[in-house]
């Protein structure tokens, strides 16, 4: 071989040795290419949320505000702040409170908001981030979508023990939130109104209705005695006929005396002139008798039959008058039932305008998600881990 064969080969075998060590760095290289995108795919929801939290979102003022409801009924078994209520003689009702805050949830409280306030505009500025605001990626711009965002965004909580609600308002600005805050419990105070007027329609509706009925059997006992005073010309039938029997009276004593004195004078003397008189004067009393007595025992317009129709006339009066004073006192009773279940919504905490924001918690919420992420990525871990030794023994078998 010449030298210049053995120059050329030299020249060949470092060519080969360069693309070689190139090869090898390239792939090199590239399995740590991969190798760190494999980490990146694996990270990325952590990545996702420091980057969002850390550079994109928009801060969030939360103005909260807290309130209770209360009664004057006492109702048992209570504890903390709710003995407390009591012991001033206000109580709590959960079912009321459930009611208003299934209210503030719902679809109603939303649509009277909208109302109230430019939600929309408050919910969507233009600086608030793409997630955040109204509409978004995850809200579209409808009606309902709306609603469902204004429930992520206000929250309330119940405490069963104190019986406190706390009413959480998150935007943009911390007017707005404080606005909102405001227009909400607003909206709870007129459901609670609108409960207390229906609570007292249905509690004394029965007994107005009883009282009005007791008045109008009274007035036509009135009118019954008034037609029968017209008719029969008389005002007191009672009176009249202790008229009639005292002139029955009168005219049985005259003619009682004037008896003895015919029998005194028929024993003296039988032909004295005053006896033929004297019996036609008796004769003609005791006839004033039977007519006087014929007034009381006349079967059609007899005092005794008017005496009875009036005293009959009298006693549906009583009992009508009876009637309207127990249906009177059952409505004053059903009145001071319903004032004492009258309901107020008191507020404890009044919303205000918050100085700093408090949402979203950035660093929580990364922790959470990366958190979330290496769970997740463990998981991941066991069950590919677990599908190669099932690879690798049924490759020996």
């Amino acid at each position: 071989m010449t030298a210049a064969d053995r120059a050329e080969t030299l020249k060949r075998g470092a060519d080969g040795a360069r693309t070689a060590s190139f090869r090898k760095r390239s792939e090199t290289e590239r399995g740590a290419f991969l190798k760190y995108t494999r980490i990146c795919v694996w990270l990325l929801p952590s990545i996702l949320a420091i980057g969002y939290y850390g550079l994109v979102a928009t801060d969030q003022y939360v103005s909260e505000s807290q309130f209770v409801l209360r009664t004057s009924e006492k109702p048992a078994g209570s504890s903390g702040f709710g003995a407390l209520l009591q012991m001033s003689g206000i109580g709590r009702v959960e079912d009321d409170v459930y009611s208003v805050q299934a209210f503030l949830s719902s679809r109603s409280a939303a649509d009277s908001l909208a109302e109230r306030l430019p939600v929309r505009k408050i919910f969507g500025p233009p600086s608030a981030d793409f997630i955040a605001r109204f509409p978004s990626i995850f809200f579209n711009d409808s009606k309902e979508e709306f609603y469902k965002y204004l429930n992520w965004m206000i929250t309330t909580r119940y405490g069963s023990t104190t019986g406190i609600v706390t009413l959480n308002v998150h935007a943009f600005a911390p007017e707005d939130a404080k606005d909102v805050s405001l227009a909400l419990l607003s909206l709870a105070e007129e459901v609670v109104n609108r409960m207390n007027a229906r609570m007292q329609e249905d509690a004394v509706r029965l007994a107005e209705r009883e009282v009005r009925r007791a008045e109008e059997r009274m007035v036509s006992a009135q009118i019954a005695i008034t037609q029968f005073r017209n008719k029969e010309l008389m005002i007191d039938a009672s009176g009249s006929a202790i008229v009639v029997v005292e002139v029955i009276a009168r005219l049985e004593a005259e003619r009682a005396q004037l008896q003895a004195q015919i029998r005194e004078i028929s024993k003296g003397a039988g032909t004295n002139p005053q006896l033929p008189s004297l019996r036609v004067r008796a004769e003609a009393l005791q006839s004033q008798i039977s007519a006087e007595r014929q007034k009381i025992a006349d079967p059609k317009d007899g005092i005794a039959d008017q005496l009875a129709r009036y005293e009959r006339l009298l006693l549906d009066q009583q009992f009508a008058k009876e009637t309207l004073t127990s249906v009177r006192r059952s409505l004053e009773t059903a009145q001071q039932n319903a004032r004492r279940q009258q309901l107020y919504l008191e507020r404890i905490v009044e919303p205000t305008a918050p100085d700093s924001s408090m949402a979203p918690t950035r660093l929580k919420n990364i922790a959470t998600v990366a958190g979330l992420n290496v769970v997740m990525l463990l998981v991941l871990w066991l069950v590919i881990s677990g599908f190669k030794e099932h690879v690798v023994e049924s490759q020996h078998d």
